[in-house]
């Protein structure tokens, strides 16, 4: 789940309940600058490694210089510069 207000992440398991397994903040000089194609911000794997629903995640860092986060149906995640 990533919160775009607050530059901070958090890796989640569901299950009976959801479970937060870790929260982290990003780098000092990096932020989100888009999330799409998630609902409620989220990227759901599920146990075959699957995505829920396939999206990108757009980072920038304080020079303006961005990288996105593909994610794919099938689960592959690719960086592009």
């Amino acid at each position: 789940r990533f919160s775009t207000s607050t530059d901070e992440y958090q890796i989640i398991k569901y299950g009976a309940i959801e479970e937060i397994l870790k929260e982290k903040s990003l780098p000092e000089k990096v932020s989100f600058q888009e999330v799409t194609g998630f609902s409620n911000d989220e990227v759901k794997f599920n146990p075959y490694g699957a995505v829920k629903e396939a999206g990108n995640i757009t980072l920038i860092n304080t020079k303006n210089t961005t990288s996105t986060i593909d994610i794919r149906p099938s689960g592959f995640v690719k960086i592009i510069k």
